[in-house]
């Protein structure tokens, strides 16, 4: 503050002196003067010199005396008594001063603030979306905001913005794309050091092509060239070295073939070749390096080369012994390693192939590092050193397909494929993080197999793997083809927990020892599944398996015992069960079966008693032939097909559901009872040959396609109320106590033939009207008269009548209007031979008989 004091006394810097009139001068020295003791009535105060009249005093100028002294103010405090903007109360303004003389300077200062912005990188230019306004400077702040990247130094608004490095450093909106300011028009050709000896006083660059030829010997000429829009060529005898020391980016192909001289290559600014580049045929050079390239368009055609820095490939990559990219991240188009005396590959940094990667007939490699590889358009590993690991831990995704053959052992990091895998001639094979493969997999490995992470498949899924315990599938849920495990030779179970689909069969082979075939979520099979040649194979569980699209074959395994697919349906015609020659099979577990126009067949298991197809209301066909004491057909409705049944000693068959049977119906053996009761069709043949059963009652039968075979050993009746056809023959017998034969309302039969039946004694046909072909009545032995076939009226075959021993009368057929063959009536010993003869030529008539007639043996 003294110095404050001194300086009102000789006025601010700069200001004219302050000069006092007499008057005041006076005033002054009467005040000095002044003795407050002289006026006992007075009370001396205390006042500060106010020289700037702005009513607050200097501290330093005070006064003591009764009444104001002009120029002076009952308050102190005044920082600065010359200027009237500054004292307590007064404008805090940003000016770097105390305004308010409270000690501080600029606090809370008002007015237009200056912006300031914030500086991470400490390039000087600040963020435009981070600005504070303050008088001062925050620490970290910068008074321009044109940085459009405040994390990176090298990019602000005064920033050298690097060509077509995808990157805009001078933060201007877009990265620049050139540094030539003076390009030569079109293309230059160069056969001689003159022709380049002037061009760095005109040009920085060369629009067009850059070909050096002929007589060249160097390129100190062109210390100038920025950029070469083109193509650079060159293939020249005498080219000893090719110096470009400013040279950025070349737009075409960067080839340097067959200089014999050529020593020396100096890129070192070189970053882009959007084209392929060349460096071959030049035997004094020896790797060149280039230090800064970072992207070409192809590298296919470099022997030896250091390329630190290249990062990117447009197009394909060869991958030769003497080519070092240790950068290389992404390649556009192919990578491909061929070369038989290749002894390392190290791509430390490569992350894509995007068409794929090739590593093929490489004997001599010692080392393969891939380690940051995630992405692949395809995969081939092809004839590797024996036991050279192929590991890449990194890749995820592969496009395409991956084919692997003798190398390995292979273990892939990847979750995905987009096509198929293939793998054979491998020691082992790992891929523990593979969910799903878009195409076919087919691993062929020694030793080992790593799948436990695989859930789908999109065609065949095929393992073979002779040292393996087990296929290590635990997920495995759809496999889009044909599943096939084979030649695995200690895998005594096969259990797959998850799946639930395969689009194509299952096929099991070259397994000696599995014991257990476990599917238990099975639920649909698109292909056929024929088990056999599996003699250990004991107990198959597909509980779930509803959905059989093909043949379900369980075939000659000596060992099998137990089959559960209680879900088991046939949904389509194509689809069939079949479970034959099985000697062990002894519990076959169907009960759940929804049935299907497909087909179901049990034949050849001895040891099979009990078969429960309860819920089976339709089939495709059906064939039974088994020892059971125990079947349930009892929901069965309709048979498209054939339905065969052969199941001694079964107390009793229930197919009291049955409507209609399309093709042929045969029931034999021991049944002790049958019940037919709905049974309206059969589409073919119908077989009823029961052992046991004392009756056959077909009380809905309407129609029999094929012939009709009703010999029932035990019945003593059969009767079809309501028949109406047989295309076939329709015949009844041997049987010895067969009594009666009722079809009152039969008009049409292929043939008939009742033979060998001595206790018949009814027979009731008179609705029949005609016969396709014959009608034969044999060794029917109480079987008095034929008044049965009263409505006969023609036979289109010939009318055989021999040894019923009870005949005694045929005028039955008296309204025969035609026969088609032969007549013979012959060994009927009660029947009158005239009245033989009377049917023939009276009744019939001699020439509506078209054969010959024969009666013998007859009563006289």
């Amino acid at each position: 503050m003294r110095a404050a004091v001194h300086r009102s006394r000789r006025g601010p810097p700069g200001a004219a002196p302050i000069a006092l009139g007499a008057a005041a001068l006076a005033l002054f020295a009467g005040c000095g003067a002044a003795d407050p003791k002289a006026d006992p009535g007075c009370t001396p105060v205390v006042w500060y010199r106010d020289i700037d009249g702005d009513g607050v005093g200097d501290a330093e100028g005070p006064h003591e005396s009764c009444e104001a002294p002009a120029g002076h103010a009952a308050d102190a405090g005044d920082c600065d008594d010359l200027n009237p903007d500054r004292g307590p109360g007064a404008v805090e303004r940003c000016d770097g001063v105390d305004d308010d003389c409270d000690g501080q300077i600029d606090e809370d200062a008002e007015g237009p603030l200056p912006t300031w912005y914030a500086d991470a990188d400490g390039d000087g230019d600040g963020d435009p979306l981070a600005g504070v306004e303050a008088c001062a400077p925050p620490a970290g702040h910068a008074a321009t905001g044109g940085d459009c990247d405040d994390a990176d130094p090298a990019r602000s608004s005064g920033g050298l913005d690097l060509p077509r490095d995808g990157v805009d450093q001078d933060c201007d909106g877009a990265d620049a794309t050139t540094l030539a300011e003076r390009p030569f028009p079109g293309s230059l050709i160069a056969a001689t050091d003159a022709d380049l000896a002037a061009f760095c006083d005109a040009h920085d660059a060369v629009d067009g092509d850059l070909v050096l030829t002929g007589a060249v010997t160097g390129t100190a000429a062109l210390s100038c060239l920025l950029e070469v829009r083109g193509s650079l060529l060159a293939s020249a005898d005498a080219l000893e070295a090719l110096e470009l020391p400013a040279l950025w980016w070349v737009g075409g192909d960067l080839r340097l073939l067959d200089n014999p001289a050529l020593s020396s290559v100096q890129l070192d600014a070189l970053r882009i070749v959007d084209g392929e580049l060349g460096l071959q045929g030049s035997a004094l050079l020896a790797a060149p390096t280039l230090p800064a390239l970072a992207l070409v368009g192809e590298l296919t055609l470099v022997d030896a080369a250091e390329l630190p820095a290249l990062r990117e490939v447009l197009g394909d990559v060869e991958l030769r012994p003497g080519l070092a990219l240790p950068a290389l991240e992404d390649v556009g188009g192919r990578a491909l390693a061929a070369d038989l005396e290749q002894t390392e590959l190290r791509l430390p940094a490569l992350r894509r192939a995007a068409l794929g990667l090739a590593l093929l007939d490489l004997p001599a490699l010692t080392t393969l590092e891939l380690p940051a590889l995630e992405e692949l358009g395809e995969l081939r590993i092809r004839a590797l050193p024996p036991g050279l690991p192929v590991d890449l831990p990194a890749l995820a995704a592969v496009d395409g397909d991956v084919s692997l053959s003798d190398c390995g052992p292979v273990t892939l990091g990847v979750g995905a494929l987009g096509g198929g895998l293939s793998a054979s001639d491998l020691p082992g094979f790992e891929a523990p993080s593979l969910t799903t493969v878009g195409g076919a997999v087919d691993v062929d490995a020694a030793e080992a197999i790593d799948l436990r992470a695989l859930q789908s498949t999109g065609g065949d899924l095929r393992l073979r793997c002779p040292a393996c315990s087990s296929p290590p599938l635990r997920d495995l849920a759809t496999v889009g083809g044909e599943l096939t495990v084979e030649d695995i030779d200690e895998l005594t179970i096969l259990e797959l927990p998850s799946l639930s689909n395969v689009e194509g069969g299952l096929r099991l082979s070259g397994l000696p020892a599995l014991d257990a075939l476990r599917l238990p979520s099975l639920a649909r099979l698109g292909g056929p599944a024929r088990l056999g040649g599996l003699d250990a194979l004991r107990a198959v569980a597909l509980p779930a398996l509803a959905d059989l699209r093909d043949e379900l074959v369980l075939a000659s395994l000596p060992a099998l015992e137990e089959v559960d697919a209680a879900a088991l349906g046939v949904p389509t015609l194509r689809s069939r069960v079949v479970v034959r020659d099985n000697p062990n099979l002894h519990t076959l577990e169907l009960q759940d079966s929804a049935g299907g126009p497909g087909a179901i067949g049990i034949t050849g298991n001895p040891a099979l008693t009990e078969l429960d197809l309860g819920a089976a209301t339709s089939l495709g066909e059906l064939e039974l032939d088994a020892d059971l004491v125990l079947l349930d057909l009892s929901a069965l409705t309709d048979v498209a097909g054939g339905l065969f049944v052969r199941a001694p000693p079964l107390d009793a068959l229930d197919l009291g559901a049955l409507t209609r049977v399309g093709g042929d119906l045969t029931l034999r053996g021991a049944l002790g009872a049958l019940s037919l009761g709905a049974l309206g069709e059969v589409g073919g043949a119908l077989r009823l040959q029961p052992e046991a059963a004392p009756t056959i009652d077909l009380p809905a039968l309407l129609t029999v396609g094929g012939s009709a075979d009703l010999s029932a050993a035990a019945a003593t009746t059969v009767d079809a109320p309501l028949l109406e056809s047989v295309g076939g023959q329709l015949s009844f017998g041997p049987s010895g106590v067969l009594e009666a034969v009722s079809a009152p309302a039969l008009q049409t039969a292929g043939s008939l033939l009742i033979a060998e039946d001595p206790a018949l004694t009814s027979l009731d046909l008179q609705a029949l009207a005609s016969l396709g072909t014959d009608l034969s009545l044999r060794s029917l032995f109480s079987l008095p008269d034929l008044s049965g076939l009263s409505g006969l009226r023609t036979v289109g075959g010939g009318v055989f009548i021999s040894g019923n021993t009870a005949l005694t009368s045929v005028s039955g057929l008296g309204l025969v209007e035609s026969v088609g063959g032969d007549v013979r009536i012959e060994g009927n010993v009660l029947l009158p031979t005239a009245a033989a003869q009377a049917l023939v030529n009276t009744d019939i008539g001699r020439e509506n008989i078209a054969g010959s007639v024969l009666i013998s043996g007859n009563a006289p």
